[in-house]
């Protein structure tokens, strides 16, 4: 789940997208990163349905198997202020699996 603390302001025509390495928009499809405001829950490419879902628990669950990257990805133009806070719930498949959080990259 991904919450807007603080909402996105884009240098230009700045887009976003949430995906795994080798499809960057397999879990929320590219979407104007500027329409991603304070108290939404960024889990859709609509804009009305991340306003809808405002600090609620009501979003995707996926199943991230084998070592991939979780990742967002920002285009075109740069996200110039914002805060996007993002929350996994994880819990083991196999004996010795992990989650690692990862920070200050934008890209996969």
């Amino acid at each position: 789940m991904c919450l807007c603390t603080t909402t996105l302001t884009a240098g230009g025509t700045s887009t976003i997208e949430l995906g795994v390495s080798g499809d960057l928009n397999w879990l929320i499809d590219t979407m104007s990163s500027d329409e991603i405001d304070a108290t939404e829950v960024w889990c859709s490419a609509t804009a009305a349905d991340n306003a809808i879902r405002q600090y609620s628990s009501d979003c995707m669950f996926d199943i991230i198997l084998d070592g991939e990257d979780i990742g967002y990805d920002i285009n075109t133009a740069n996200v110039t202020a914002g805060v996007l806070k993002f929350i996994c719930w994880w819990k083991p498949l196999e004996f010795g699996a992990t989650v690692i959080p990862a920070v200050g990259t934008a890209t996969l």
